[in-house]
């Protein structure tokens, strides 16, 4: 590794801490087991070696930061060495987990908000349906026109409800 001002303050470490060491010692400790087994088996086949990790530095916040590496090729067909950045995410990956936190969010709202329009959307229907009924009823009796006239009108005003009440869930 040749570590520059930039990597040095990434990752913590003093610049002749890290300068001429192998790629492979970049990484530390959970992270590094995570990564050493693609390390031997990458040749030049492969084009890029990139891993995000959580970087830990000496009186600092921890940093996400994404490493990169690619292989250079010799004249047998493997690597001769590598080649690699390591940049710092950390700002990107926390706006990926704020839009995750909201989009969770959003997602348990629009579920609260379907559940709430169902229940109430049934909770209108079911005491409107005995209205209607028991108009019905009322209108099979006899009536002057005047009550008539008002059965008729509730009757006429609780058939069409229920249908409005009935497309709400769908608007959610």
């Amino acid at each position: 590794l040749e570590a520059d001002a930039l990597h040095v303050e990434v990752d913590g470490l003093a610049a002749e801490a890290v300068s001429g060491q192998p790629w492979a010692t970049c990484p530390r400790g959970a992270h590094r087991a995570y990564m050493s087994p693609e390390l031997p088996k990458a040749n030049t086949a492969r084009a890029e070696l990139s891993h995000r990790c959580e970087i830990q530095c000496t009186g600092a916040t921890p940093r996400i930061v994404l490493m990169s590496s690619s292989a250079i090729p010799d004249n047998d067909g493997g690597a001769a060495g590598w080649v690699g950045t390591l940049a710092d995410v950390t700002i990107e990956a926390g706006a990926e987990a704020a839009m995750s936190e909201a989009r969770d969010q959003a997602t348990a709202a629009s579920v609260l908000k379907s559940d709430f329009l169902a229940n109430m959307s049934h909770e209108i229907r079911t005491p409107m349906n005995g209205v209607i009924g028991m108009t019905d009823l009322l209108l099979e009796t006899d009536l002057d026109a005047r009550q008539r006239d008002y059965a008729q009108t509730v009757r006429n005003s609780g058939e069409r409800r229920p249908k409005h009440h009935h497309d709400t869930p769908h608007f959610s």
